[in-house]
């Protein structure tokens, strides 16, 4: 039978980096957020289908932006859940093995 090994803890430091990651891609998307508009309003009419242009790449760029950050919250949750499972599972199993053996 193959043991399974699973490192909580290297599960743990992979949660936490990609919470970071996911704080840093909110945060890059928020930072253009309204360019659309700023370029209307520093270079108004005449420029309006280079304006169109920019705010439908800021829509794209943001649902971007929101779609990357919800998968990597989603992942990082996700190897929180599973070591703690884990730790859970082995804490119990433990436990019944020693009242077992006891």
């Amino acid at each position: 039978m193959t043991e399974l090994v699973v490192n909580t803890a290297h599960l743990q430091q992979l949660a936490a980096q990609h919470d970071t990651l996911a704080r840093e891609i909110a945060a890059a998307t928020r930072v253009t957020h309204g360019i659309g508009q700023d370029v209307l309003i520093r270079h108004g009419v005449s420029s309006g289908f280079s304006n169109h242009a920019v705010a439908q790449a800021q829509v794209a760029r943001h649902a971007a932006g929101t779609a990357l950050h919800t998968a990597v919250s989603d992942l990082a949750d996700n190897l929180n859940t599973a070591a703690t499972a884990y730790d859970t599972t082995d804490h119990h199993k433990a436990h019944h093995l020693n009242h077992q053996l006891h």
